[in-house]
């Protein structure tokens, strides 16, 4: 029996989330591809999420939190109003991107959890999205 989340299939006890083509970047950005395809994970990975998907990562900008080749779990359809501190996955002039959003004095800023890379200051010429607050993460050993 299948049961349907947005854009998922659950079958016994696995889920069929999609994926972005593009990979985003942990230190410089992917361009945005917006093609998706489809990867079995367990249903737990996702559970509690309205419309996950994932996207995997490439860099070390995130490091330690997030390492190049893991996959983020971001629930596209929930933003919440607070995001000061969350690591968000964002569209940002073309390119995507996984950083922490700051907010401060009515600015907003991205931080990689690596030290080694500096802060990105989002402007009003930027054209920035969120696609979503990552939510998991999945790795494999």
């Amino acid at each position: 029996m299948q049961n349907r989340m947005m854009n998922c299939v659950i079958t016994g006890g696995y889920v069929s989330i999609p994926v972005l083509n593009s990979s985003a970047g942990c230190g410089v950005g992917s361009p945005f591809d917006d093609g998706q395809r489809y990867e079995m994970l367990m249903d737990a990975v996702v559970k509690g999420l309205k419309n996950p998907c994932g996207i995997y990562i490439h860099g070390d900008s995130m490091m330690p939190t997030i390492s190049d080749g893991d996959m983020v779990i971001v629930d596209a359809d929930t933003v919440p109003a607070w995001l000061d501190g969350r690591i968000i996955a964002c569209n940002l002039n073309g390119e995507i991107i996984v950083k922490r959003m700051r907010q401060q004095n009515y600015s907003i800023f991205l931080y990689s959890d690596n030290i080694n890379y500096p802060r990105i200051k989002i402007s009003d010429t930027d054209n920035f999205n969120i696609i979503g607050v990552v939510s998991r993460m999945y790795r494999e050993l």
